[in-house]
């Protein structure tokens, strides 16, 4: 790879050392406008989840979109997997990370219904709780996403594994937006860790790589490639993209 290409990915994607250093929580924090969760209520987020937690298959994270590409975590196994119940959507917006408060981006969460492919992890026996606070840190520091434990369907076995589901009750939910709805917002967000569209092709290509396909990511990119095409007048005053 070219270095100043990798240096450009490296600088786009949340790292294991901006986890543990605290770095990316630190500027996470001082966003105007997101209400971050202190370290002590991270930790009791984490205590209140392993709680449920069943030991038997040693503990197993279902992902679905940027920890496939991007985990940031150590593991020992690594699977294709499927979750019935709940399908991959864009329902969640965020004024950090590939977007700002003046332009929102949206990330990925799972709704209720339908059927998710991705990626189960299994987490080191003996550090599992060590490696999910990294996770928590990334994904648990505002009240976007609930952890939740599922039923998550592998090749050669039924595990019980936990997801980032969205929160319907957080003021970041947006709910379903149409395919070209979600095309206008991710195709003018851009933020500290790159563009939005990158999210979603780097999702995309990853999914294929393992032999995936998602309708709706397709569709989405689909719309995107009209954006695209489109004079440059009509896309600067187009939609602001806010739902």
């Amino acid at each position: 790879m070219n270095p100043a290409l990798q240096q450009e990915d490296e600088r786009h994607l949340i790292t294991r050392q901006a986890l543990l250093d605290g770095t990316f929580l630190a500027r996470a924090r001082s966003i105007p406008g997101v209400v971050a969760l202190t370290d002590e209520e991270l930790e009791d987020s984490l205590g209140r989840s392993l709680v449920a937690a069943s030991s038997e298959d040693g503990i197993w994270i279902f992902a679905y979109g940027s920890l496939i590409w991007n985990p940031a975590f150590e593991y020992e196994v690594r699977v294709a997997a499927y979750a019935d119940g709940w399908h991959r959507s864009f329902c969640l917006s965020a004024p950090f990370g590939r977007g700002t408060p003046e332009s929102p981006t949206l990330f990925l969460a799972l709704n209720q219904g339908g059927r998710a492919e991705g990626v189960a992890y299994k987490l080191p026996k003996g550090r599992e709780r060590e490696e999910l606070l990294l996770v928590w840190r990334r994904e648990m520091f505002t009240s976007g996403y609930q952890a939740e434990w599922i039923r998550v369907v592998t090749p050669t076995e039924t595990l019980r594994a936990l997801a980032f589901v969205a929160n319907p009750l957080s003021p970041s939910f947006v709910g379903e937006l149409s395919a070209e709805a979600v095309a206008e917002r991710l195709f003018r967000a851009r933020g500290p860790l790159g563009t939005a569209l990158e999210y979603l092709f780097d999702t995309i290509r990853h999914l294929e790589q393992i032999n995936l396909n998602d309708e709706h990511l397709g569709e989405v990119k689909k719309h995107v490639d009209r954006i695209s095409a489109r004079p440059i007048s009509s896309i600067t005053s187009g939609p602001s993209g806010t739902c």
